[in-house]
């Protein structure tokens, strides 16, 4: 980027996520804005942003991190990042490093609670997700010096 980033926040982005970050490390892994829908599209990610931004009112020159996802990727989404004043980073192809707290979550979030239940609807899934989300990862699995678990 050709800028110092070193007391700017983060935020990574995956799967209608977003992870919050402070000054670089540690990653604090609080979970700040998400949104859930039967398809991955680009107003699904807005409306995970617009929740995040809502809820921790970001200063201008937020990096925003994300995978190489085509709805990170959409000129409407890359629109939003800039009316609120964020900067665009992305996973270098082929790296999953860059993402590694964001794919850990999904991993806890999988070996927790997705692997353990069947769920009879998609309303089901939505509201064990949110409840794991908003009560167990936000309040019991907190730890941010295991990088997410």
């Amino acid at each position: 980027m050709g800028c110092n980033t070193q007391h700017r926040t983060r935020w990574l982005a995956n799967n209608r996520i977003n992870l919050h970050e402070k000054d670089d490390y540690p990653y604090t892994c609080e979970i700040v804005g998400y949104a859930m829908g039967p398809r991955m599209t680009q107003e699904l990610v807005g409306e995970a942003l617009f929740r995040a931004v809502r809820s921790k009112r970001p200063r201008p020159g937020l990096i925003h991190h994300s995978d190489r996802g085509s709805q990170y990727c959409a000129h409407g989404y890359r629109r939003l990042l800039a009316q609120f004043g964020m900067l665009a980073s992305m996973s270098r192809k082929g790296n999953c490093y860059d993402n590694a707290p964001m794919e850990s979550f999904w991993g806890s979030l999988k070996a927790e609670l997705v692997y353990h239940h069947r769920y009879a609807t998609r309303m089901e899934a939505m509201a064990s997700v949110r409840e794991y989300i908003e009560i167990f990862y936000k309040y019991v699995s907190y730890c941010p010096t295991s990088l997410c678990r």
